[in-house]
């Protein structure tokens, strides 16, 4: 008697958990061509149909948790970019501006700001106007007050960083370089030399 009523209950809450209905859960749209995996969208279909609010709750934290392993597998992405030798023994590398000005850089991991020249600002459309903020820059002729433009996003080797802030001012006679890249693109990033490359890890 007792059995069958526990296998009456046992089917019941079984019906229960697989009735669909709306219920309160984290919102997941994958967009095409995701990296989202099929465990994330069965925990993201689980906490939007199930009723039962303990099925809900080890749904969202699945998902949370897939979320922050995909995170932090993103922060330990590493690439190896060519250093190019250049005749006054300085070493530059290529990156892209805004997805489409491939230009080369010194790197400075001294500098707060990266650097790109007027030409190279007017070249992408953000040159500063007379409202654009500035910061004091130390060069042979002495202080002076240079233009802060936002770029879009910078990527060097892969490893794109979006929204970053440089200063515009010119680098002198060296027509072959662009600009340098200062901590405003590095930040959070650790470098490290092998042979003729530059390693970036994140």
């Amino acid at each position: 008697m007792y059995g069958n009523k526990l296998r009456s209950i046992m089917l019941l809450g079984l019906v229960w958990l697989m009735t669909p209905a709306v219920s309160p859960a984290i919102d997941v749209n994958p967009s095409q061509g995701s990296d989202i995996t099929e465990a994330a969208r069965l925990f993201a279909n689980l906490a939007k149909t199930s009723r039962n609010p303990v099925v809900v709750s080890m749904a969202q934290e699945n998902l949370r948790k897939l979320r922050g392993d995909a995170d932090q597998g993103a922060r330990k992405k590493s690439t190896e970019v060519a250093l190019l030798p250049q005749s006054d023994n300085t070493f530059v590398v290529p990156a892209v501006v805004n997805k489409k000005y491939m230009a080369t850089f010194l790197i400075d991991t001294g500098a707060s700001y990266t650097v790109i020249t007027p030409q190279m600002a007017e070249s992408l459309g953000v040159a500063p106007s007379a409202d654009s903020p500035t910061v004091p820059v130390t060069t042979a002729n002495g202080v002076l007050n240079a233009p802060v433009v936002r770029l879009r996003n910078v990527s060097l080797g892969g490893m794109q960083v979006d929204n970053v802030d440089a200063v515009v001012t010119h680098l002198g006679d060296t027509p072959q370089i662009s600009g340098l890249l200062g901590m405003s693109f590095f930040h959070g990033m650790e470098l490290s030399f092998k042979q003729d490359k530059l390693v970036i890890s994140r």
